[in-house]
């Protein structure tokens, strides 16, 4: 496709800028006829006629030379193809009765070459090599009439050779001359037709791929949309569920308290232990929904981060008696902070019911001390420990490591004391390895930071201690 829009010309091959400069020829040949071309004509056959030389071929030229240009001027509306064809057909007709008349003068030169050049300009390789064949075979019929004295053109016209050798030099002088500007002109327009297209293949691809990805955006907008809103009528629907299971559970929890009255048996100490469980799943549930929606502040006060470790670990020393484990606090002595009381009770009550759901009855290990401007809190265990996959989404929501019908819970702790941690512009980390155990590590800045990331962490008030699985 691209060889036979060669060979056509840029007519033909749909680029937009080059039939502007095919317009642009058009109008200075329109202007060249008009101004220069037919009045050096007229002025030759005056000429001629005062000395006695003039030729049906010079009164011919003539005429096609004002006939084209009303020609021209009557059609400047019509197709860039049919003007084209005119300007090209008439100059060429119009140059051959000039070499017919007066010979190879250099004038005559100068409009067969205009000419093919308008050839090429139009009508590309093809024009080329017709023009230039065409009048190469006049000029080679014309010397052939003139050296056997069929054509008067010796006698009119001093300048034509007189041998067959001069006729044959300027043959191919003019056979270079036409090869060589046809050729120059033919590159240039090949080379602008060439840039042309690439530029406009290259638009048409940004074109289709900004189409594209203007698709794309929209398809990701909408599914963006579809998923905040389901989202949000997940959220709204946990909320209302953990509301509305905290009713009969606070029924519950007190029918509970009246029995240990009545009778404290290990059935009553079996049901107080499920309804804390369950209390602390919808805990969970509720801090998810909250810390979402970014709609709780924090509560900050000075807090003694040490006593606050200590009294944690004892309000799980039931769980802990029944793992086996051994906690130990390691504090020097109080680390005094601003931060929100309830968060942080909520957050290590996490950190350690986990420690003691995967520890495997081993001891662990809880440090607190100061760290230059922040707090750091370490609990170790010598659990099970995670595998590198299973660390890497530790903290996201809902995520489990473990077998739910071995380990319970809902995948939500770690993921709730991550965020409360953010909340305060602090850092919680892991570090485990399967079979050796699980450290997590919480640090605290003492004062307010700067630019907190998010004011929103702590749960309803209630028991806020949810249980976690890995």
């Amino acid at each position: 496709m691209a060889a036979r829009d060669r060979d056509r010309g840029s007519i033909e091959s749909g680029s937009a800028p080059l039939a502007e400069i095919e317009r642009r020829v058009l109008s200075c040949a329109r202007l060249l006829l008009v101004t220069l071309w037919a009045p050096i004509l007229t002025l030759g056959s005056v000429q001629a006629w005062l000395g006695g030389t003039l030729s049906i071929w010079a009164v011919l030229g003539t005429t096609l030379s004002y006939a084209v240009a009303l020609t021209l001027f009557v059609l400047r509306r019509a197709p860039v193809r049919l003007q084209a064809t005119l300007f090209c057909a008439g100059g060429t007709l119009v140059s051959w009765c000039s070499l017919l008349h007066a010979g190879p003068l250099l004038g005559v030169g100068l409009a067969m070459a205009a000419t093919r050049t308008s050839w090429t300009i139009f009508f590309g390789r093809r024009g080329l090599v017709a023009s230039v064949a065409a009048m190469l075979v006049v000029f080679a019929l014309t010397a052939w009439a003139s050296l056997e004295g069929i054509s008067d053109i010796a006698e009119r016209s001093p300048s034509a050779p007189r041998t067959a050798g001069v006729w044959l030099r300027l043959w191919l002088a003019m056979a270079a001359g036409l090869a060589f500007v046809g050729t120059l002109v033919h590159i240039v327009l090949e080379g602008h037709r060439t840039m042309v297209q690439r530029a406009l293949a290259s638009e048409q691809r940004i074109k289709e791929q900004s189409a594209e990805l203007a698709r794309t955006l929209d398809a990701e907008t909408h599914a963006r949309r579809a998923a905040e809103d389901a989202t949000r009528v997940r959220d709204e629907f946990l909320t209302l569920a953990s509301h509305e299971l905290r009713t009969p559970l606070t029924s519950l929890k007190l029918g509970t308290q009246v029995l240990r009255r009545t009778s404290d048996g290990p059935h009553v100490e079996r049901m107080d232990r499920q309804i804390r469980r369950l209390e602390r799943l919808v805990a969970s549930l509720l801090d998810t929904t909250q810390l979402a929606s970014a709609s709780v502040p924090l509560e900050r006060a000075d807090v003694d981060l040490a006593a606050l470790v200590t009294e944690v670990v004892a309000k799980l020393d039931a769980e802990r008696a029944r793992s086996g484990s051994v906690v130990t606090v390691h504090a020097a002595g109080p680390v005094i902070g601003r931060w929100d009381r309830l968060g942080l009770d909520q957050v290590l009550t996490s950190l350690l019911e986990n420690a003691i759901k995967f520890g495997a009855g081993r001891p662990i290990d809880v440090d607190v001390e100061p760290d230059g401007d922040a707090a750091r809190i370490e609990v170790r265990d010598r659990g099970i420990g995670m595998s590198p996959e299973v660390l890497e989404h530790a903290f996201e929501r809902f995520y489990r490591g473990v077998s739910w019908t071995k380990y319970g819970g809902l995948g939500l702790g770690l993921y709730v004391a991550h965020q409360i941690v953010a909340t305060h512009g602090g850092t919680l980390t892991a570090s485990s390895e399967t079979g050796v155990g699980t450290a997590l590590t919480i640090v605290l800045p003492t004062c307010i930071p700067p630019a907190p990331r998010r004011e929103s962490a702590r749960a309803d008030v209630g028991v806020l201690s949810p249980r976690v699985a890995r």
